[in-house]
């Protein structure tokens, strides 16, 4: 049968019971389709399964039913079983074992939905392991039935937000039960909901279980749909141990799991078969199983490898962090897993027991790695050949520090006469010089007509730095300024004043000297008159016994006369001296 489109939907498959004298049989299977006596059932497309009732087994869709016959075969490729409901096993689907000369019903599910589906538990048959979603049924050899699992293949999965009332609301599986789950086009369980232990995963050893009781057998993968870490974790909270992901549980043990992760966006583009919402009043929420149950292909795995190198002068600035994150990545743009690379591991990871393709295209891995502050980063090699991720130093830029504020200082010239009127510049310009604190900064600017004598020094600083914030005092000097304040120009001489503040500005003002006055000579000084000479005293007389020694009156008289000449020659002379001095004074003038 084919059904590709169309809904069969709000059907109801009663209880029918028949007593052969051996025992009582009950029979209600397939509330909305059934399908047996080697029947092929190929649903896809729009096609949909709603809201049907079955009182035991097949709430939505049961291949094979509670009597043994020849195995039919289910094929999904699209479309939704929804809302179905069964009494004791599989609300939405329901797969039979084989017994005595019957065949193995099997169901290959690559695409579709199988939501919202509910084992009630209220059917009079075996609901141990009931499958709120899909129920997987198995037989063993015991009482000479020759009996043999029911199979289910499940690609490209999603099983997440079921509910169970006990364990394995994602998954439980029962004593004979085979279980094996593959990373290459596999699935990813995580995220369902029960109150006990195993929420995604759980396996039950039980030997006293008539023709379902047995060891059963599974193998885990260790990562999901999309590469995604499981992260199995057991009821205590600690890691399932590596040598525990595949094998036989021993007689009278269970194992109970929960995925410590959760799919990311590539997971959820890859899923192509929806299994969510459904619940079971017992255990198997999304899937119950006592059959086989295959996840995935069986395909060749691969690692990537990642190593860390880094270009730094041994950490000589300190500016190595302490560990940096590295994103796995899938066909160049889905992130399949980050991990942390430190001086713990060396810098380096190998990414194990990645899948290799999915839906039958091959999987294409890269490295990124999240930036890191004043590194560059370069990544060499390939997924086959491992990765390294090469981070060098930026040469770190010295601080700029920080600038003081600055000030402008404005600067006019006037020209001024020697009585302090505004006179016409006597030179085309002046360079006028900046000091800093009393010492040249041999800046200088010129002041001439064309600026209207009017110039700025523009940006100086206030200070010498921030740290020291010490204003520092401008002023100015026109240069050629002697130390008498005074400069040469145009062969005349001007006065130089400086008024004015930094704040307000400085006014240079050039005002002329006066001329040179001549000096007037001094009167000269009037010679005193010669002494007259003093009459001679008269000499004493000689007394008798003494010759006298008294000169002629003649010769006295020459002495006085020469003396009195003399006097009235030097005389003359001064005069005839000052009067040549007259004249040639009146002369230069």
């Amino acid at each position: 049968m084919n059904f590709s489109s169309g809904i069969v939907r709000d059907n109801r498959c009663e209880l029918v019971s028949y007593n052969s004298g051996s025992g009582t049989q009950y029979y209600a299977a397939g509330g909305g389709i059934a399908a047996e006596a080697a029947s092929t059932l190929n649903m896809s497309g729009d096609a949909a399964v709603l809201n049907n009732f079955s009182h035991e087994i097949g709430g939505g869709i049961s291949i094979g039913s509670n009597q043994w016959g020849a195995g039919n075969i289910f094929n999904m490729t699209g479309g939704t079983i929804d809302g179905n409901t069964a009494g004791a096993a599989g609300g939405g689907l329901f797969i039979q074992a084989k017994y005595f000369q019957g065949g193995i019903s099997k169901a290959y599910i690559s695409s579709g939905k199988i939501t919202n589906n509910t084992m009630s538990g209220t059917g009079v048959t075996n609901d141990d392991f009931g499958g709120g979603g899909i129920y997987v049924n198995g037989a063993n050899n015991l009482y000479g039935v020759n009996g043999a699992n029911g199979e289910l293949y499940l690609k490209n999965v999603l099983i997440t937000d079921n509910t169970a009332k006990l364990q394995g609301a994602g998954l439980a599986a029962c004593p004979i039960a085979k279980t094996k789950m593959y990373v290459n086009d596999g699935g990813a369980i995580y995220g369902n909901h029960t109150q006990i232990a195993g929420k995604d995963f759980y396996l039950l050893s039980d030997p006293v279980r008539g023709l379902h009781g047995g060891i059963p057998e599974y193998k885990l993968s260790k990562r999901m749909l999309g590469g995604v870490p499981y992260r199995w974790t057991k009821s205590d909270g600690t890691l399932l141990e590596d040598d525990k992901y595949e094998g036989k549980l021993t007689m009278g043990t269970s194992l109970s799991l929960y995925a410590d992760s959760a799919g990311n966006a590539f997971t959820q583009s890859l899923a192509k078969v929806i299994i969510s919402g459904n619940t079971s009043a017992t255990r198997g929420g999304g899937i119950g199983s006592n059959g086989t149950v295959t996840i995935g292909v069986e395909d060749e795995e691969t690692q990537v490898t990642v190593q860390k190198k880094w270009k730094d002068n041994e950490n000589a600035e300190h500016t190595r962090p302490a560990a940096i994150t590295i994103k796995l990545i899938a066909n160049d743009d889905k992130v399949v897993e980050m991990r942390e690379l430190n001086e713990a591991n060396n810098w380096q990871t190998t990414f194990s027991d990645l899948p290799t393709q999915a839906d039958g295209e091959a999987i294409h891995y890269s490295i990124q790695e999240e930036k890191i502050e004043g590194y560059t980063s370069a990544v060499e090699g390939n997924a086959a050949d491992g990765f390294v991720l090469t981070n060098t130093v930026v040469p770190s830029e010295p601080l700029t520090p920080l600038a003081p504020p600055t000030r402008d200082l404005h600067v006019t010239k006037q020209w001024h006469d020697d009585k302090g009127q505004t006179i016409v510049a006597p030179t085309d310009a002046i360079q006028v010089e900046l000091y800093r604190n009393g010492a040249s900064t041999g800046q200088m600017v010129e002041l001439n007509a064309a600026n209207n004598w009017s110039v700025t020094f523009k940006d100086l600083p206030v200070y010498e730095a921030v740290a020291h914030p010490v204003d520092y005092d401008y002023t100015v000097k026109e240069v050629g300024t002697t130390d008498k304040d005074t400069i040469k120009i145009a062969d005349n001489w001007y006065h130089v004043a400086i008024t004015g503040t930094m704040k307000d500005g400085y006014t240079i003002v050039n005002s002329a000297c006066p001329p040179n006055k001549p000096n007037v000579p001094h009167e000269p000084n009037v010679p005193h008159e010669p002494n007259v000479p003093h009459e001679p005293k008269k000499p004493n007389e000689p007394n008798g016994n003494v010759p006298s020694k008294k000169l002629p009156k003649t010769g006295m008289m020459h002495i006085s006369l020469m003396n009195g000449t003399l006097l009235i020659a030097l005389g003359i002379g001064v005069l005839a001296g000052i009067a040549r001095y007259i004249n040639k004074e009146s002369l230069s003038i």
